[in-house]
């Protein structure tokens, strides 16, 4: 379990800011849910997830941050994606349903960031930063 440090609370207000502004964006794309009617275009709203997810992916881990920044675009715009088909299908819903719905939609994104990340465990030694399986072989060979 990790320790409640300071830096882990960072990245817990961080994922959180990163959960508000997916759900502000798919707010906003959809007609009648808007709250400040910015009239931008879809593209627009999935720029911004895709490079705050590039930020946000990157920082929330401290080993593993390539999984990260390649996950954490699919992870905002998956959310984005989910609740944007949602609130286009009804008039009106449930806050918590559509909450739900995003972290449903997260789903895609949390995969491939763990698969990349065993990957990386697999190819990498945590204690030396070795190449796991490289590095065992040439062992083996001397």
């Amino acid at each position: 379990m990790a320790k409640n440090t300071p830096t882990s609370s960072w990245r817990h207000v961080l994922l959180l800011g990163y959960l508000a502004l997916i759900a502000g964006c798919s707010l906003e794309i959809v007609p009648g849910w808007e709250i400040l009617e910015l009239g931008w275009s879809t593209a627009r709203f999935y720029m911004i997830l895709a490079a705050s997810g590039l930020l946000v992916g990157g920082l929330m881990t401290e080993r593993y941050w390539l999984p990260g920044l390649i996950a954490g675009p699919v992870i905002g715009m998956g959310g984005l994606t989910a609740v944007a088909w949602h609130l286009g299908l009804v008039p009106a819903t449930n806050s918590v349903f559509v909450f739900i719905l995003a972290l449903v939609g997260t789903i895609p994104g949390w995969a491939i960031y763990t698969a990349l990340r065993l990957v990386q465990m697999h190819v990498t030694s945590p204690a030396t930063g070795e190449t796991g399986v490289a590095s065992q072989s040439l062992r083996a060979a001397r």
